[in-house]
């Protein structure tokens, strides 16, 4: 059973997701909130008590991408999940860098919220259809301009193998793999190993 906080400036959608969340699962929603200020308020108070946070990312004065921001900042294990009425890419690239574990649009079927709660609990990622759909059209071009050695060195990269272990694996030097790295990152316009590593999937170069 997981600790959940909802975030929503409209009191209508915080109640039906909380009727929502302990109708269809043993989770109890602990607090609710209309804006931003009070949740982390709340938290950094409460943190051993807060294992979930569902928070929309229109938010007066803080949105929902400064607060996850925030939120884990402060306290890395919670995990949050990030509602919103468009699969914008901006939205979802930015809600996963800042921390997020989940993004659903509001138009999602009930019973995907609490499929997320219950895979981000268990520390995987959980994007709606529609937002990884989105992810996918707007980096095809940039998944096709890989070489067929870059995407060799991201698939080994995604799977946790450092750039000697690389190397070895390709019969060159560890330098030859930082270059291609560096490509593989420019490219692609991302920075972490989560990225690469939710690329891999994407192009099914690992599981």
């Amino acid at each position: 059973m997981a600790n959940i906080i909802l975030i929503d400036d409209h009191e209508i959608v915080i109640d039906s997701l909380k009727y929502l969340i302990e109708g269809q699962s043993n989770h109890t929603v602990v607090a609710k909130f209309n804006n931003a200020e009070e949740a982390l308020q709340y938290i950094k108070e409460n943190q051993t008590k807060v294992d979930v946070v569902v928070s929309d990312i229109k938010l007066p004065n803080m949105s929902g991408l400064e607060l996850t921001k925030e939120i884990k900042n402060h306290n890395s294990q919670i995990k949050i999940i990030l509602l919103s009425q468009f699969a914008s890419r901006e939205f979802v690239v930015n809600g996963l860098r800042n921390g997020a574990s989940g993004y659903l649009l509001k138009s999602t079927d009930g019973g995907e919220l609490v499929k997320a709660i219950h895979n981000v609990l268990a520390d995987k990622q959980h994007l709606c259809a529609d937002s990884t759909q989105v992810l996918i059209s707007a980096t095809s071009e940039n998944y096709e301009a890989l070489t067929e050695r870059e995407m060799e060195v991201l698939k080994h990269t995604a799977l946790g193998l450092s750039a000697k272990e690389i190397a070895d694996k390709m019969c060159v030097q560890p330098n030859t793999i930082d270059y291609h790295k560096k490509n593989i990152k420019s490219k692609l316009n991302v920075n972490k190993q989560t990225d690469l590593t939710r690329i891999a999937i994407e192009m099914g170069l690992i599981n």
